[in-house]
């Protein structure tokens, strides 16, 4: 081999070690290219989802906030509102009562919200979604409302009636599901002590619904309202999809 061989050949060698140095290189400009990415995502994950709940924290005051208005809103609309007539609360009465035992003894539910929905929902026409039929389904909430005001007031020095506040709100919530004699009875005093409405109930009422009233803190005036305000909004979106097409 020549001296120009030789040079060559150390030349040759000289580049593959730089070659080698400048792939290792390479590799680490590589991977740290790789971990700075990844610290990209990371941060860039880390920023949507500072946004995306500071949006969510922002939606859900705003919800709240137009929820209250709407609900004080509501009940402001509601005291407008005359109750129906006896003619038309103690078929709606009795129906509603039919209904929450029916839902207690299937269970699986909410009984007393699943039978105002189904009572109202006989009364509503789905397909159209009235306005005058909602309220209708108002008027009918007012009345029980007026009953239950009469029983709670009239019912406070009945003989045997040993409950707390909270319990006799809860019970004068539920005695108008006694029907329109029981209550009628109560009112004239016909129907005096509270061992006479037990008995008065047994005679009128399944067991199950007696159970119900007698004993139970169920809430009708709240879930009255309650599934008011949500068909009061589909009926009024029903009523503008109709103006829109109109």
């Amino acid at each position: 081999m020549t001296g120009k061989e030789d040079w060559r050949s150390g030349q040759i060698e000289e580049m593959r070690a730089q070659a080698a140095t400048l792939r290792k290189k390479a590799e680490g400009c590589n991977q740290e290219a790789s971990q700075v990415e990844a610290r990209i995502k990371k941060y860039e994950r880390e920023q949507e989802e500072e946004e995306a709940r500071g949006n969510i924290a922002r939606l859900a005051i705003m919800c709240a906030d137009c929820q209250a208005q709407y609900e004080d809103a509501f009940q402001e609309y509601m005291s407008t509102f005359k109750a129906c007539t006896d003619d038309e609360l103690w078929p709606f009465v009795g129906k509603l009562g039919t209904r929450i035992e029916y839902w207690r003894v299937d269970g699986g539910c909410d009984p007393v919200k699943r039978a105002i929905d189904n009572v109202f929902w006989d009364i509503l026409d789905m397909a159209n979604w009235s306005m005058e039929s909602w309220e209708q389904c108002a008027r009918l909430a007012v009345g029980y409302g007026d009953i239950s005001d009469k029983l709670h007031q009239h019912c406070h020095e009945m003989k045997g009636v040993e409950k707390s506040d909270d319990s006799y709100g809860d019970w004068t919530d539920c005695l108008p599901l006694a029907g329109e004699p029981v209550v009628q009875g109560i009112l004239s005093d016909d129907i005096a002590t509270y061992k006479q409405v037990e008995a008065a109930l047994k005679e009128h009422r399944p067991a199950g619904l007696v159970d119900f009233i007698q004993n139970g803190e169920n809430y009708i005036r709240g879930a009255l309202d309650k599934v008011l305000r949500e068909f009061f909004v589909n009926a009024v979106r029903h009523a503008g999809k109709k103006d829109d097409e109109e």
